[in-house]
């Protein structure tokens, strides 16, 4: 089974609940702000919740300068690992 992640326009993310083993739909802003059931998801999906709370207008200021600093420094890292790979092989 193939849990793929929904990330819409509107602003809201579904996805697979890990503890609840079902999908639940919430706000970026919300998933963002304490909610645990963010780290359960890969990388990538967290780096692009945190770009739809920068961009988002429901979050304060200091929620979305935090959200996009967090996604600039995690995708210059995830660069780097990358880049690192390839040049080992």
């Amino acid at each position: 089974m193939s849990y793929k992640t929904t990330f819409r326009r509107d602003g809201t993310v579904t996805f697979w609940n890990v503890y609840r083993q079902g999908w639940d739909t919430v706000s970026a802003v919300e998933l963002w702000n304490g909610n645990s059931l963010l780290s359960t998801l890969p990388l990538a999906e967290r780096i692009r919740v945190a770009r739809m709370v920068a961009a988002s207008s429901d979050a304060p200021e200091a929620l979305r300068s935090e959200a996009a600093a967090w996604a600039k420094r995690e995708s210059a890292d995830r660069a780097k690992s990358k880049a690192r790979v390839q040049a080992a092989a």
